[in-house]
């Protein structure tokens, strides 16, 4: 059950099946004993330290009895140490979702502190905290971290503290761009930034929060969702609220009700055992006062016969502005944009829509948040990729995967590959 809702955690909604490009270009295996001080894969002596390692979706969490990553911690310690020893890699960038403070259901002790909290994830994730800082202190590697959804809260200086000598992307709350390359060419961020159901939202709940909050609706679903997994999708009966389609002559309001019907569509998947009114989901840590209920989160109709919900009130009408905050070039209409929640597809797309299209400087994009790993190229001189997750187990495609750019005078080259437990590098795609 659990390998359902590694999708749900990134694009909110199972209902594609994601898509994988094993076989682009060339496929291989080196096998490389995995030995405390082996490089990744042979490095020739004498070559220049050119490459950067993409990782993204670690998701470690506070506590094991939940986490998504568990049995393959031991692994990625072991793949960083191995790339610390790799004499041709430069730097290693963790592309989001790092730490995480969403997955957790509904009877977790809540926090106020969201500093706090993540120190105790970085406690109960040592082994790979300090193969983080060996990378940075012991062989002067490079380390960039871009912010993610499931860690949007986690702030400049709790980074800092944690990894002295970190470099840090951000460029709006919860967000960051890394723009890097011999020619300012490649880009790298998570990918969150374009989906409406996790970008971050400091326009919505600002009134309620005193502008404190920019959680978007994706941590209360999450929060629901890791609850139904825990209490085994239990079968009970909801009185959910009935919304009428009102049409789309009204097009704020056909959106309210198409953001209605996702949240239905969620709900039915993920069902719990808590009331709709049971006050059950804290986020004290981002400005609300008092723990709210699933009927708070859920549209239905208000005392004025508009679709609305008591949180993210007028959804529909503050994502214009909430794209804006986020620095999001091509704007995506709502309607749109929550047709499209569920797609792993439409994440990846957005290389082309917000990069490609409008710089042409840019050359490379890397994504992660979709868990769903690829390499594809976008045409003569354009690579797309995607970094995948390091999740215990992932049903979207290979787990434990990483991206290697390869910087050139001219071209770069991008490769996506997998790391296993018995230390065998194995290439699945690259151009």
């Amino acid at each position: 059950m659990r390998k359902m809702l590694a999708l749900m955690l990134s694009v909110l909604l199972v209902i594609t099946s994601g898509f994988c490009l094993p076989g682009i270009g060339r496929a291989e295996t080196v096998v490389v004993q995995n030995e405390d001080n082996t490089a990744l894969y042979e490095v020739p002596e004498g070559s220049e330290a050119n490459k950067i390692v993409v990782i993204s979706d670690l998701h470690l969490g506070v506590d094991d009895a939940y986490s998504e990553t568990v049995n393959n911690k031991p692994l990625l310690a072991a793949f960083l140490h191995r790339v610390a020893t790799t004499d041709d890699i430069a730097e290693v960038v963790i592309a989001g979702d790092f730490f995480d403070e969403w997955f957790q259901p509904f009877d977790v002790e809540p926090h106020t502190d969201s500093g706090d909290f993540y120190r105790k994830v970085a406690q109960n994730n040592e082994q790979v905290v300090n193969a983080i800082n060996e990378l940075i202190t012991t062989y002067g590697k490079k380390v960039t971290y871009v912010p993610g959804n499931h860690d949007i809260t986690l702030d400049f200086d709790t980074v800092a503290a944690l990894f002295p000598g970190i470099h840090q992307a951000r460029d709006v709350d919860g967000l960051g761009v890394y723009r890097t390359g011999l020619r300012n060419e490649i880009v790298i961020e998570h990918g969150h930034r374009y989906n409406v159901f996790v970008a971050p939202d400091a326009v919505s709940n600002s009134d309620l929060t005193d502008g404190k909050s920019i959680l978007p609706p994706g941590y209360f679903f999450t929060r629901i969702a890791a609850t139904s997994v825990e209490q085994k999708y239990p079968s009970i009966e909801k009185a959910y609220p009935s919304v009428a389609n009102p049409g789309e002559i009204d097009e704020s309001q056909y959106g309210a009700y198409l953001y209605y019907k996702m949240w239905m569509l969620m709900m039915n998947q993920f069902p719990v055992n808590e009331g709709l009114d049971d006050p059950v989901i804290d986020a004290g840590f981002s400005g609300f006062p008092n723990a709210v209920s699933i009927n708070d989160v859920i549209p239905a109709i208000d005392a004025d016969g508009k679709i609305n919900a008591a949180l993210f009130r007028d959804f529909q009408d503050n994502w214009e502005e909430i794209q804006t905050r986020n620095l999001v070039t091509t704007h995506i209409s709502f309607n749109d944009a929550v047709m499209q929640s569920a797609s792993s597809t439409y994440v990846d797309s957005q290389a082309i829509t917000q990069y490609f299209n409008m710089d042409p400087t840019v050359e490379v994009v890397v994504f992660g948040h979709t868990h769903v790993p690829l390499c594809q190229k976008i045409d003569a001189n354009k690579v797309y990729a995607n970094s995948g997750t390091w999740i215990d187990t992932n049903t979207l495609g290979e787990t434990a995967t990483f991206v290697l750019l390869t910087m050139g005078e001219k071209t770069d080259t991008v490769e996506l590959y997998q790391y296993t437990a018995d230390g065998t590098v194995t290439l699945l795609s690259g151009e």
